[in-house]
């Protein structure tokens, strides 16, 4: 996992990347949390050649620069990469040419 830091989207108020925090405590619940990454730090762990040995279709792939700590509370489902499924019977029921659901 590479350092990051949190800054509210609204405010830009900046919070470690470890305090846990969700939403901004003086925005409330629309100032939510972007993840800033040490890039420089994120090449000593990641680089284009372990991606391309990497073939996991989720975004586990960028699993060193995530900040995710404990494996154990990984979903079940996969994450990222999900795929676009056909539905030929609500496309002829709605009259239309295709419909496609995540």
């Amino acid at each position: 996992m590479t350092e990051h830091i949190l800054k509210c989207a609204l405010c830009g108020q900046d919070f470690p990347g470890d305090s846990g925090v969700k939403t901004c405590p003086d925005c409330g619940v629309d100032g939510t949390m972007h993840v800033l990454y040490d890039y420089g730090e994120a090449r000593k762990h990641i680089t284009r050649g372990s991606l391309a040995k990497d073939h996991r279709p989720s975004l586990w792939r960028y699993e060193a620069l995530l900040p995710v700590e404990d494996h154990s509370r990984r979903p079940g489902l996969q994450v990222g990469w999900t795929p676009l499924y056909s539905f030929p019977s609500l496309a002829s029921e709605y009259g239309v040419r295709e419909v496609l659901i995540k």
